[in-house]
């Protein structure tokens, strides 16, 4: 059986009355571009031949975004509310209500945060302070003055350290 690979289209939106010019530019004609939904909404688009990564690259942000809704219309119907009566409700009453979903995304952000913390106090105390220098944005060479060392050498522990890390988290 022949080795077929499924081809995958990223969905460039364009507005063929104001984007005629661009589309002939780029090789393309108004028959090229068609309806294509993305996410829950359909619009006017150029498919581009890609490859699944590119594809998946693209699109990542986007499932995301459609994933928050999904969350947030979730939340709001469980507890009886709809998204249009909150819109009401902040606007009437002032009031700021959290969004569920970026609560999440916190809470997960400071855990990692912690643990990453952890995990830089199991580090020597020369890698500790070049990884701190480092996030504080000072070159390796500087790094290296502040510290006593190469540049070369700061970048070896540096890059040590920063597989120690990965490694950790790769494994949890």
């Amino acid at each position: 059986m022949e080795n077929l690979k499924k081809q995958h289209y990223i969905p460039m939106e364009v507005n063929p009355e104001e984007d005629k010019r661009f589309i002939k530019a780029k090789g393309y004609t108004l028959e090229d571009v068609r309806w294509w939904k993305i996410g829950n909404i359909t619009k006017r688009v150029i498919l581009i031949p890609c490859t699944k990564e590119e594809y998946d690259a693209y699109m990542r942000p986007i499932w995301r975004e459609l994933k928050q809704e999904e969350r947030k219309k979730a939340y709001f119907e469980e507890r009886g509310m709809t998204q249009v009566s909150v819109e009401y409700v902040k606007e009437a009453y002032d009031l700021d209500i959290i969004d569920p979903s970026r609560v999440e995304d916190d809470i997960m952000k400071k855990e990692l945060l912690s643990e990453l913390k952890a995990q830089l106090e199991k580090l020597s105390e020369l890698d500790q302070k070049i990884m701190l220098l480092f996030s504080q944005g000072y070159s390796e060479s500087a790094i290296g003055k502040e510290v006593g060392m190469s540049q070369k050498g700061v970048n070896k522990r540096k890059t040590n350290a920063i597989k120690t890390l990965k490694l950790h988290f790769l494994e949890n």
